[in-house]
């Protein structure tokens, strides 16, 4: 066609010519698609100049002639060179030649099975997205895309929709609210979606709400009460009552989709700054739903609450008892088995980190949200009455939520002591009165409590590792790691007793294992019959009878990891006996019975056994086995052995070590095998077990190496002894990996490691020694190098290389307000769905993280040292940022704010801020400026300076709370509960003799926090009072402030007056849509049938009427005009996206027909302009 035409590709002469064919209606469908892609490349080669000679709407009119094509791929050509005429094509342009028209019509129609189809609507939502970020969008676009968002169907369209809206929103606030954004965007949250499109149209209802130049147009209490409408809705409430009726049931469910569009909208509310603002009429609309005795909407109610305070929801609800059991993060899941996450995911989700120097953002979050219930709801009197008279289900939900607030409050110490002493006694009592679950909602909230109070939660995992540091510590102290018993002869009383015991355990009469009382046989193996001088001989029998199980038959191989119809994990019951029984029988290896000594080497020899067989994938350690049952604890009770010194010994005759280096070379699943190895050793002796981890680690596969690094994180969290000998070398020597391929997730995952255990300071002065080469690896690399700065070696060697001068001017210059972007970045992450770097979003279901620490700070380093201090004051740091704080610039303001409380948030940087009295600016700030964004972050401010004991003194002075109790230690909730706290074991795991056991050697561990002493070595006298003090509970009066610097946490003393703001309402005016009254009485009953199709009530039947008339009168439909006309009223009364499509397609002759330039301007051609227009085109 080029060849017969005389045109050539991307020349700019010939763009007359082309504009002009593309407008005669004689041209075929095929040159019209070359003379489009001829045009495309015009434009991306000469771009404007293209427009400086022609008049833009002369193009444009030309280009819009091929809009009634009937070949899709055309009319999405034609929106591809509007895109890229953009910004010269205007919503002037759009308007004028009823581009929106065609363009409503594409969207609505679009993604259909036809792919042209699909292509066209593609092509429209392109050229819609780029004209939204230039000017503004006609009301009927707004009005299509909003359908789109409510369209169950067509995922990427509504992905694509809901991007539209908030790029429209976010770049053009006025136009999009003058269009009738706002009451749009309600709608479309009303009407439910699922929680991503729902969290993004709630946050750009809060950005509205948040600036301040639209702020007037958001009328809160009608806008959120409108939100929440579903939780009193009157049509729902009437479905609770009548449920026969078929069409009653049907509309009951789009009721339902309204009620989680609701809840949707209540979670993304909660989670932004500005939305705690609106959030007090929300939560007292909740309290009266609770009130009202509609299961479903308590329930709804009672699930939004869990998931605000990312509370893990009961998921079996057949009793208190299972649904207490489902919900302990310490009981095993069956998302631990042996994959990527074991053990290292497990540890993540239930250990607490090592060490904290920065606050926890979710906490704040957290504490705040809470502070925000209570003060519309003190007693938590709302939710106490779904327990006691809600539905089993409801009631179930609602008693645990009380539990767990209960205890939140306690945490964050939200009221005052003797208040907080009083709720729960109150509301046991009150719940124990009362008919129905009343005394089993009771008991469900005492049972919670003594949960929460344990000091540590349990897994197989951390008890092995807990009795393995007992031995170690024990060994350190000068004892002898053989434990040696105050033997006792034992009376008549007491043997009849003991045989009583281990009668009830049916290990005598039972042949099938199953059938033993396992419970039974945990409690006997942990009495004290077993440590007398003299073993008898029932007790032999019984020893080997238990033994043999685990030895011979190899019982662990038949039992799944995970019991689908309990919902609970086996390795309580099953392995935690097996460890039990391997430190029995290490504990009594001095008794003058040979027998029992026998059975450890019995049991490693067949072990040996059939781990060689694991060589050729076979045996009990085969790879299905290994992932489906509880195999992988027999690791575990091999390890146990290792760490006393008999058991190495029979550890090494057993030869089991080699055994292991053999799998790792040669068995099919060896990955898992190593997994299994790592997690059961006990490394820093500078021995076999070092150098196997050390193999792991150079030498398996990446996701192994990365395991390893995780389990190392484990360690730490455990409270390690051999930090700075073991770990510390193994994560520097990953940072090299980067060198190989596929080394990213190793390094990455090494920082994240390193940033964790060099919280804390003893910790960082050993990695400085070290001197690891950081500063290229990425932002973590460059953290750790800051937090260089606050020792004194890390800081006088970066000042002599020029280190902290060159930052210092870099900081001053832009990466102050690139920490702004950094922190806020790190907090969307961490309450919202938003993923850095990834299209994808989070879901509803997925928890947010338990902890979210504030990113490194080049001024809060440096401030931990006096020199550091006078450097800052040196470059008039100070100062610069007292101006910051008084600029109109929103970015510098939280710039200085943050740089503030980051400075304030050790000793000698308070001392310093205080002479320039920030701390009272910041509260004004917080306050009263105008942007929500700005209070919120002053927030954060105020408890990093709640750090110090100046800084809470200094922060109460300003009406707020400082809490100084640091966020691992939790206080007791009722005293008359605390002494069965340390007593009571969880169902499903071992009996509370077993746990007795655990509470004795987890009293052994180092405390976690920082101390102000320099030197953190534990002499005697210290780890004394630490085991004295961590076996008494905890109460109230024995609650005592520790000197240094701690977590602190701040909280408004009047929460409801600070979140209170004052908006004045400033209703938007809307253009008016003014229609002449039509002379055809035909066309008068065509329009008010379109008018009518609006309500969703008696639309099948509108439907048919229109049909009918298509028929009868076809030239209502073939009238290019009167689709015009119907297309007015679709910009101003709201349909849903299938009856949108049903409009169209009873036009589709008007569209198709050539009448379409009855509604385009006239235009001249382009041949008949003068040569003086041909200069452009030389």
């Amino acid at each position: 066609y080029f060849i017969q035409s005389n045109l050539r590709m991307g020349e700019l002469s010939d763009l007359r010519v082309i504009l002009d064919q593309l407008a005669d209606a004689n041209t075929s469908d095929s040159s019209v698609s070359c003379l489009q892609t001829n045009f495309v490349h015009i434009i991306k080669l000469h771009g404007d100049r293209v427009f400086q000679e022609i008049e833009p709407l002369v193009i444009f009119e030309k280009l819009a002639t091929q809009l009634n094509s009937q070949v899709p791929k055309i009319r999405a050509n034609v929106f591809r060179c509007f895109t890229l005429s953009l910004p010269n094509i205007t919503y002037k342009h759009v308007q004028e030649l009823h581009i929106d028209l065609f363009l409503v019509r594409a969207i609505d129609t679009g993604g259909g099975k036809d792919g042209n189809e699909a292509l066209e609507g593609v092509e429209a939502l392109k050229f819609v997205y780029n004209l939204a970020k230039y000017g503004k969008l006609p009301r009927s676009i707004l009005f299509s895309l909003l359908s789109l968002v409510r369209t169950p169907s067509k995922e990427n369209y509504k992905k694509c929709a809901t991007a539209i809206i908030s790029c429209y929103a976010l770049s053009q606030p006025t136009c999009f609210i003058e269009n009738g954004g706002i009451k749009c965007i309600l709608e479309a949250i009303a009407m439910g979606g699922e929680y991503k499109e729902t969290e993004v149209l709630c946050q750009v209802f809060m950005f509205l709400f948040n600036n301040v130049s639209t702020r007037n147009f958001v009328h809160v209490q009608n806008d959120i009460g409108f939100l929440v409408a579903s939780l009193s809705d009157p049509f729902f409430i009437l479905y609770e009552k009548k449920s026969e009726n078929k069409k009653e049931f049907d509309y009951a469910e789009e009721r339902a989709v309204w009620l989680n569009g609701c809840k949707n909208a209540i979670l993304s509310f909660c989670r932004t700054w500005p939305g705690l603002y609106t959030i007090e009429l929300v939560f007292k609309e909740m309290m009266g739903a609770l009130t009202k005795p509609f299961p479903k909407i308590q329930r709804t109610v009672v699930q939004c609450f869990y998931e605000m305070l990312n509370l893990k929801q009961p998921t079996n609800l057949e009793s208190f008892e299972k649904a207490l059991s489902s919900i302990i993060d310490w009981q095993q899941n069956p998302d631990w088995s042996i994959c990527d996450s074991w053990v290292v995911g497990e540890a993540e989700q239930i250990l607490l980190p090592h060490h904290v120097e920065r606050p926890n953002i979710v906490e704040i979050y957290h504490a705040t949200l809470l502070a925000l219930i209570l003060s519309v709801d003190p007693k938590l009197d709302s939710i106490t009455h779904v327990a006691i008279n809600g539905e089993k289900e409801e009631a179930i939900l609602a008693a645990i939520l009380v539990g767990e607030l209960l205890h939140l409050i306690n945490k964050f110490n939200l009221i005052s002591e003797q208040h907080i002493a009083h709720i729960q006694p109150l509301l046991v009592a009150a719940v124990s009165v009362h008919k129905g679950f009343g005394v089993e909602s009771s008991q469900c909230i005492t049972k919670l409590l003594n949960h929460r109070q344990r000091p540590e939660p349990f897994t197989l995992m951390s008890y092995q590792l807990s009795l393995i540091r007992e031995r170690v510590l024990k060994f350190k102290r000068g004892i002898n790691p053989n434990y040696q018993y105050q033997y006792h002869e034992r009376d008549d009383h007491e043997e009849k007793q003991h045989i009583r015991f281990i009668e009830n355990t049916k290990v005598f009469a039972e042949e099938d294992v199953f059938k033993w009382d396992w419970k039974t046989i945990a409690s006997v193996l942990e009495l004290g019959f077993f440590r007398t001088q003299q073993i008898d001989e029932t007790c032999v029998r019984f020893l080997k009878r238990v033994m043999e199980p685990f030895s011979s038959k190899f019982i662990l191989s038949r039992i799944p990891y995970y019991d689908k119809t309990t919902g609970q994990g086996n390795s309580a019951m099953y392995s935690g006996v097996g460890i039990a029984l391997i430190n029995l029988l290490l504990e009594i290896k001095c008794s003058s019975s040979e027998e029992p000594k026998n059975l450890i080497p019995v049991f490693l020899n067949n072990m040996t056994i059939e781990l060689k067989k694991a060589k050729v994938g076979s045996g009990i350690f085969a790879s299905t086995s290994l992932r489906s049952t509880l195999v992988s604890d027999y690791f575990f009770m091999i390890g146990t052995l290792y760490s006393d010194v008999d058991g190495n010994k029979y550890l090494k005759n057993s030869n089991i070590f080699e055994t292991y280096i053999e799998l790792f070379e040669k068995a099919p699943d060896k990955d898992t095998i190593m997994k299994c190895v790592l997690v059961s050793l006990l490394y820093g002796k500078e021995n076999i077990t070092d150098a196997i981890f050390s193999t792991i680690l150079h030498r398996g596969s990446v996701s192994i190496r990365v395991f390893a690094i995780k389990f190392l994180r484990t360690l730490i969290r455990t409270g390690y002894q051999n930090f700075e000998k073991f770990i510390l070398p193994m994560l520097v020597s990953q940072l090299y990996a980067y060198n190989t391929s596929d080394g990213e997730d190793i390094v990455e995952e090494s920082l994240t490691v390193l940033t964790e255990a060099c919280q804390d300071q003893e910790c960082l002065e050993h990695l400085f020694e070290m001197f690891p080469a950081l500063i290229h690896l990425g932002d973590k690399g460059y953290e750790l190098v800051l937090r260089f700065l606050s020792i004194p070696r890390g800081y006088s060697t970066l000042k002599s290389v020029g280190f902290v001068d060159t930052e210092l001017e870099k900081w001053k210059r832009y990466k102050s307000l690139e920490y702004v972007r950094k922190v806020e970045t790190t907090i969307l992450e961490a309450l919202t769905g938003f993923e850095r770097g990834d299209a994808s979003f989070k879901t509803s279901e997925i928890r947010l993280p338990k902890y979210c620490f504030t990113p490194v700070h080049l001024y809060g380093e440096m401030s931990h040292l006096d020199c550091g201090i006078e450097r800052l004051q040196e470059e008039g740091i100070f100062t610069e940022l007292d101006e910051m704080l008084q600029s109109k610039d929103i970015l510098e303001i939280k710039a200085a704010a943050w740089a503030i409380g980051h400075i304030g948030a050790s000793c000698y940087g308070f001392a310093k801020i205080s002479q320039f009295e920030f701390v009272g600016k910041i509260h004004k700030l917080a306050e009263g400026h105008e942007n929500l964004s700005v209070r919120g972050t002053c927030v954060y401010v105020f408890n990093l300076i709640c750090k110090t004991e100046s800084g809470c003194a200094a922060v109460e002075q300003f009406s707020f709370t400082a809490s100084r109790k640091d966020f691992i230690h939790h206080f007791s909730i009722c005293q008359t509960n605390a002494k069965k706290a340390n007593t009571r074991f969880p169902p499903g795991s071992f009996t509370s003799e077993i746990a007795g056991n655990r509470q004795r050697s987890s009293t052994l561990q180092p405390p976690r926090h920082k101390t102000h002493v320099k030197n953190r070595s534990l002499g005697e006298s210290q780890l004394n009072a630490i085991i004295q003090s961590a076996s008494n509970p905890q109460t109230f009066d024995s609650k005592e402030t520790q000197p240094g610097e701690k977590i602190g946490l701040c909280i408004a003393n009047d929460v409801k007056q600070f979140f209170s703001i004052d908006v004045r309402f400033k209703r938007p005016q809307f253009p008016e849509l003014i229609l002449a009254k039509p002379t055809d009485k035909d066309l008068e009953q065509l329009l008010n049938l379109i008018i009518c199709l609006s309500s969703t009530l008696r639309a099948s039947t509108y439907c048919a009427e229109l049909e009918e008339l298509a028929k009868s009168k076809k030239h209502l439909f073939s009238d290019i005009r009167n689709y015009r006309i119907v297309h007015q009223l679709m910009s101003r009364y709201k349909y849903r996206q299938g009856t949108r499509r049903f409009i169209h397609k009873l036009f589709d002759t008007a569209v198709k027909s050539s009448s379409v330039s009855r509604i385009m301007p006239k235009s001249p051609s382009l041949s008949s302009i003068g040569s003086s227009n041909s200069a452009v085109f030389s």
